[in-house]
């Protein structure tokens, strides 16, 4: 009896332990970057060492500042701020997993050049905002609802848009489902969205680190609970909280994505019921459908747009436009 009480003492312990070791490696802020090293380093186009396309010299040739706000649970959040007329519309540009806001500076020079002024947020554990975890959209989805409440008291933003990748795409599909949602968030692009936290967390463990899902999930999830307070099993189901949004929603995926699943996309649109478009790209993996086909990405985005959220004028400037 004795040895049998041990050696389940002895399993759970390490259980716990083996959850602790990859909470970190996936969630603890601090020791992100462990998680790339466990990846195929062949699978290029998904692998986000080469996300430095996203950044660009926008941010060094114009005039930005500073933001500031409380999250619900009293984090320090910080954001770039590039400020558009009183009343007039804006885009909150929100990054992916380990990234920051500088990271987004591409999407924010399209957005500027179509007229929004723009909002680019650190999520929390991320950047130069407060947190010690990822909360992989779930709890970020009240942070962006918060920044929207930030410019629609500070600068009378008319319209707002919401604009995310990967798990910064998941962060607004999140949002939009929520109860108190406002009426001037007009509309959402969700760049390679996946469909819950439980399923990608389990895609990348049996594909990438070639695990099994469901033991590793449970050894995770008592950690996460306690440590990020939020469940990896229950929490964080994008497809439930589409299935209630009202405002309009563009889906983009890459038909070459391995790291969130093609078929997500599919899953995600069947379940809204909102107005909905989607623009996909043949050959594009993970979040780089604006770079494989630009033309297409951008004149779904913009006619997208210019059909729910267009800027103070009315209308969309052309992306041939020049420079600011």
């Amino acid at each position: 009896m004795r040895l049998t009480i041990a050696i389940l003492l002895g399993v759970l312990a390490a259980a716990v332990i083996f959850g602790g070791v990859l909470y970190d490696i996936a969630l603890n802020a601090r020791a992100w970057r462990i998680m790339w090293l466990l990846f195929d380093r062949k699978k290029k186009r998904d692998d986000p060492a080469n996300w430095g396309v996203f950044s660009s010299d926008f941010l060094a040739r114009t005039a930005w500042k500073e933001a500031f706000v409380s999250s619900f649970d009293g984090l320090r959040l910080r954001a770039i701020c590039i400020p558009a007329r009183a009343g007039g519309a804006w885009a909150i540009l929100c990054h992916g997993y380990s990234g920051r806001s500088e990271e987004m500076s591409v999407f924010a020079e399209r957005m500027r050049r179509l007229g929004y002024g723009v909002l680019m947020p650190d999520a929390r554990g991320h950047g130069k905002s407060q947190g010690n975890y990822a909360g992989m959209g779930w709890k970020e989805r009240r942070d962006v609802l918060r920044w929207a409440e930030f410019l629609h008291a500070e600068y009378r933003a008319g319209r707002i848009v919401l604009f995310g990748i990967s798990m910064g795409a998941a962060t607004v599909l999140m949002a939009s489902g929520e109860d108190d949602f406002p009426e001037y968030v007009a509309a959402i692009v969700a760049d390679s969205a996946y469909t819950s936290i439980r399923d990608e967390f389990a895609h990348v463990l049996r594909h990438r680190m070639h695990l099994p899902a469901t033991p590793v999930l449970w050894c995770m999830e008592w950690v996460t609970r306690l440590r990020a307070g939020y469940s990896l099993l229950r929490d964080g189901s994008v497809l439930s909280q589409v299935a209630k949004a009202r405002a309009p929603v563009l889906f983009l995926h890459g038909e070459a994505d391995t790291f969130v699943p093609f078929a997500m996309c599919d899953m995600l649109y069947r379940q809204a019921r909102c107005p909905k478009e989607r623009f996909t790209v043949p050959g594009a993996g993970h979040v780089m459908s604006f770079s494989v086909d630009p033309k297409g990405y951008w004149t779904a985005v913009e006619g997208f747009l210019r059909k729910y959220a267009p800027p103070e004028h009315g209308t969309i400037s052309r992306l041939s436009a020049s420079k600011e």
